[in-house]
């Protein structure tokens, strides 16, 4: 039986073993800030700022490119081609690639609409993740189309 979204507890991000940028770039201060917020119709209330990450339902999973906790690689397919990550991508074009499964993130399209993200630089505080072996072509295909 799942936990209820209150009863669940964060990862301590020592176990994740992942940068520390993202994590700390999340202060007490950036969550009042988010929760004091009252510009719209609704309201953010629930922010707050744990010990570690809070793993996320995969439930409509395609439609939460980037991935990773990151956001350092554009496609699902991408992911499933490591350590092959794009070193800069474009994000948010919101044209849907359903072939690769994530939003459009190359071509003079995307760029237009988009911005860079480049994984590894320090003004995105985005790292590039390296994140196992490479999916044989059909593996991949198969898994995609799962």
């Amino acid at each position: 039986m799942p936990l209820a979204l209150e009863d669940r507890q964060p990862i301590p991000v020592e176990h994740v073993g992942t940068d520390r940028h993202r994590f700390d770039s999340w202060t007490t201060q950036a969550r009042d800030g988010f929760n004091g917020l009252s510009d719209f119709d609704w309201r953010y209330s629930h922010f707050r700022k744990t010990s570690g990450y809070m793993a996320q339902a995969l439930d409509g999973l395609w439609a939460r490119a980037p991935y990773l906790h990151n956001g350092s690689v554009p496609t699902l397919a991408d992911l499933l081609r490591a350590p092959a990550i794009a070193k800069t991508f474009t994000v948010g074009y919101d044209v849907y690639d359903q072939q690769r499964v994530g939003f459009v993130s190359d071509g003079p399209d995307s760029k237009a609409a988009g911005r860079p993200s480049t994984p590894g630089c320090p003004a995105t505080g985005i790292r590039a993740t390296s994140t196992g072996p490479r999916c044989r072509k059909r593996t991949s295909a198969c898994c995609l189309e799962f």
